[in-house]
């Protein structure tokens, strides 16, 4: 469930009937900046911090006083209510960067007493992964105390669309996102961290791609291989279109499900060729997801590019998942001596995609701009 502790609307019944100190008030009407919050600024000046935290989000949204001890009690004890009430596993905190951070601590504490399985994570944009980091569990000094499990990746995000984008160079977009997930160590766990290459704001991604089906499978296939926890936007699986004409344009109505579409996109009679495949691409590496949760739970070990190659391994003590991407205008084959430390104990593969088996020590060869997911034996 979403949550807004920053703010109510004026319409509100405790803006209406308010008492002195429930809210932050200011003799004029100042907005918060939105491009660059000071929320990780080592060097913040003390009244935009407080302007910050303290300005109403808009005219019409009156800005909770965190620092007033009724209010905090009444929002805790609100919180708590709907989760007895409905039943609630997860809270979504909105607007969490003009949250006071000390509140939010008291109330991630209070709420995980009687809950202690409670999801509470946030859906913020930042204009840094420094900034991203700073608002959940993290390893900077000064920001210990944010408790917030999980956040949107917008970072990743960027280089998801970087990746995509046809103009760009393959090898210089896999170097970029190799030194974004390096970014990492600023998180407790990043593994938490919502990835995701669609949202309503962005234009499609096939089409980001320039309806190039390969680079749109190479971007697919990294998003649901590395850490993180994959969201998808409907109809990703069947290469839907955008309206560019919309503040939001991919947010379009999915073709089917009523009588009076006259395309059903939920059979695969309803789709064409090209949608099917990419359909059945989706598919196939979302049940071998399912069937090996050391995607999800393993851990995620690196190499940086080279000669237009990135490796990485998803592993524990009993599985292992190797993904090679070729950036390379051409296919490659190549040895996987460089990977020996991830390879001790293992002789062969199936190439999941491909649907392939070999040896690890033969030679592989990896399709041009293609990604191939290894299960190791």
């Amino acid at each position: 469930m979403d949550i807004n502790p920053n703010n109510i609307s004026a319409g509100h019944w405790m803006y209406i009937n308010f008492d002195t100190g429930w809210f932050n008030s200011w003799d004029t009407f100042i907005a918060p900046e939105f491009s660059a919050y000071s929320i990780n600024d080592p060097y913040f000046s003390s009244s935009d911090r407080m302007r910050m935290r303290t300005a109403w989000f808009d005219v019409n949204s009156p800005d909770l006083n965190h620092q007033n001890p009724h209010i905090r009690k009444y929002l805790n004890q609100m919180y708590k209510w709907w989760i007895e009430y409905a039943g609630l596993n997860g809270y979504c905190v909105n607007r969490v960067a003009f949250c006071d951070p000390d509140y939010l601590r008291e109330l991630y504490d209070y709420l995980k007493r009687d809950f202690p399985g409670l999801a509470f994570f946030t859906d913020t944009k930042t204009g840094s992964v420094a900034a991203q980091a700073s608002l959940v569990q993290n390893n900077i000094k000064g920001f210990e105390n944010n408790y917030l499990q999980s956040i949107p990746d917008y970072h990743l995000h960027h280089h998801f669309r970087e990746l995509l984008e046809p103009n760009n160079p393959l090898r210089h977009t896999l170097d970029g996102y190799y030194t974004a997930l390096s970014d990492d160590i600023l998180y407790q766990k990043p593994e938490n961290n919502i990835i995701f290459l669609e949202n309503s704001l962005d234009v499609r991604a096939f089409e980001s791609a320039g309806l190039d089906l390969n680079r749109w499978k190479l971007a697919h296939t990294l998003f649901l291989t590395t850490r993180g926890i994959p969201a998808i936007y409907y109809g990703s699986e069947v290469l839907m279109t955008s309206n560019t004409e919309s503040k939001m344009p991919a947010q379009t109505d999915f073709p089917g499900g009523w009588k009076s579409d006259k395309k059903d996109k939920f059979t695969p009679q309803g789709r064409n060729a090209q949608e099917q495949m990419a359909w059945d691409y989706l598919r196939r590496i979302i049940t071998f997801r399912n069937a090996n949760p050391v995607l999800t739970t393993g851990d995620f070990m690196q190499y940086p590019v080279e000669k237009g190659i990135y490796v990485y391994f998803r592993y524990n003590d009993k599985n292992s998942i190797m993904v090679i991407a070729n950036s390379n205008a051409n296919a490659v084959t190549m040895d996987l001596k460089r990977f020996y430390e991830r390879l001790i104990g293992i002789t062969s593969y199936s190439d999941i995609l491909n649907k392939n088996t070999g040896f690890v020590s033969d030679p592989i060869t990896v399709p041009a701009e293609q990604a191939l997911i290894l299960k190791l034996y």
